[in-house]
């Protein structure tokens, strides 16, 4: 059983057992804060502990909101890490007390009418058609940038010779990646391109592109003088609910299956 199956089965059946597994990925989002001086050596057990209490309280909500748009881990990481940011925004007020009003992974629209979300996710898709035999490329390095579902098709489209047993490869190695760094989820994507492209692409190329589409399109939608204030933050949440739901629906329409866990 792979660890992103074993999570989710633990976050059913034993969500205690899933908060002790996560641990080890606790310890390492505390260190970052370390090396940016945010935190204290001193407060690292206290931070990890106040970071077990918390998961605790939330494991219900967490139950109720979890859609598996992303790897468990990636969506626990989100959640460790805002309150991290909460217990550093409160820890020198006098009457502190742990404010749960988290970002959830999965959260970002939810007070915005329907009808403009649908207006400016029809608006990304029509300037993502611009990039014409690039916008499947596009795609795909966005998914993989922000860690979403990855299926078959996504690489299908880059090169209908890529076989389903490199594509499953590929799952197992990016199945283990929710905090890997943007160059080594991309040097594994750019093996893949390679051998079919007959050209190097590079990870740091491929990464270094995609950020400079992300640049691009955010200009794009923003205007000209501007009309709209997206940023980095902004864009991916636009990005993931104009492309996260139409994946679930072309899946169950066109009845793809797959042995392997998709990237999530």
């Amino acid at each position: 059983m792979d660890r992103n199956k074993k999570d989710l089965l633990l976050l059913k059946s034993n969500p205690n057992q899933l908060i002790v597994e996560l641990q080890d990925l606790i310890k390492i989002i505390v260190s970052r804060f370390i090396k940016t001086r945010q935190i204290k050596y001193a407060e690292l057990e206290e931070f990890k502990q106040q970071i077990n209490i918390a998961l605790f309280k939330k494991i219900p909500i967490i139950q109720e909101q979890y859609q598996g748009k992303s790897f468990l881990r990636t969506y626990m990481s989100v959640i460790i890490r805002n309150i991290c940011n909460e217990i550093l925004r409160n820890k020198n007020s006098p009457d502190y007390l742990f404010v749960e009003n988290y970002l959830f992974f999965e959260k970002g629209y939810e007070d915005i009418d329907p009808l403009i979300l649908k207006e400016e996710s029809l608006r990304l898709k029509k300037i993502i058609e611009l990039f014409f035999i690039k916008k499947d490329k596009l795609v795909l390095c966005l998914k993989l940038k922000f860690k979403m579902r990855v299926d078959f098709e996504d690489l299908k489209k880059i090169n209908s010779n890529i076989t389903q047993v490199e594509y499953e490869k590929f799952l197992e190695f990016i199945n283990f990646c929710s905090e890997c760094p943007d160059n080594v989820i991309f040097a594994q994507l750019s093996t893949i391109l390679n051998k079919y492209d007959n050209k190097v692409n590079s990870s740091d190329s491929l990464r270094k592109w995609t950020t400079d589409k992300i640049n691009e399109i955010i200009k794009i939608l923003n205007g000209n003088p501007p009309t709209s204030n997206y940023d980095k933050e902004t864009f991916q949440i636009l990005f993931e609910k104009s492309y996260f739901n139409e994946n679930i629906n072309q899946n169950k329409n066109n009845k793809i299956t797959h042995g392997k866990p998709e990237f999530r």
